[in-house]
């Protein structure tokens, strides 16, 4: 499964790491299979099959120079308690196409508080291996809306803001993020690396995240993340 197409195929995505294959149990995920290096110390869990790797064996089914030894199948399906969550505030990824922005959005976005994270455009897989791990298991507990649009967006009310690092968009200058509503059903829309947001996206308010260093602009994960925990601390202030 180390293809996209062949996840996707099967519905299954494999999940490597102690910690992340308990995060997957914990959450709920439907575990499929579980593998483990003989080296390793037993961590399984009970229920789902184990089969058990020499180390060399191990190695081929690791996509990382030093596996722990533990890695489990798991199904794309998520708990229903995740798929039903009702959307308060999302971050919508516009063709983030590198697999450390991505992880690190998601979870900047879990911990934030945000109910949904929505791909559109040409986004990387958030099932990849490289993602999985950026996530920190933030991927187990966040609903993701694959394929997503902006019209679906637009059609549930949600009021998309656009990260921007430009000094003026279609001759206006954007609104600083600390100036701007973060009440409501909002979209915070963060922009690919090397081409930022989709020039037909629907945006409501384009903003910047003011700073004063020499730095033209943050990268997508930093900025999301600054973004993200500026929404959630004003979200909760104004409860």
């Amino acid at each position: 499964m180390g293809r996209r197409s062949a996840r996707y195929d099967e519905g299954l995505f494999v999940v490597e790491g102690e910690l992340l294959v308990a995060e997957a149990f914990d959450a709920g995920w439907n575990v499929i299979e579980q593998f483990q290096s003989i080296d390793a110390r037993d961590q399984f869990r009970d229920g789902p099959p184990v089969s058990f790797l020499y180390g060399d064996d191990f190695k081929k089914i690791s996509d990382v120079m030093s596996p722990q030894g533990v890695a489990a199948i798991v199904s794309m399906e998520p708990p229903a308690k995740l798929a039903k969550t009702t959307m308060t505030w999302c971050v919508v990824c516009d063709s983030i196409a590198d697999p450390g922005n991505l992880g690190t959005i998601m979870r900047s976005a879990e911990a934030a508080g945000a109910s949904t994270i929505s791909l559109v455009g040409n986004c990387v897989d958030p099932f990849s291996p490289k993602v999985v791990r950026a996530s920190a298991g933030a991927v187990f507990h966040v609903q993701m809306r694959l394929a997503d649009t902006y019209e679906q967006l637009l059609a549930q009310e949600v009021r998309l803001l656009g990260l921007t690092s430009h000094h003026a968009i279609a001759g206006k200058s954007p609104s600083s993020l600390y100036d701007v509503a973060i009440s409501g059903r909002l979209g915070l829309v963060v922009g690919s690396e090397s081409h930022g947001i989709s020039p037909s996206a629907p945006i409501h308010e384009w903003v910047t995240i003011a700073h004063v260093g020499r730095s033209e602009s943050l990268n997508a994960a930093m900025a999301a993340t600054v973004a993200c925990m500026y929404v959630a601390h004003n979200r909760e202030a104004t409860r």
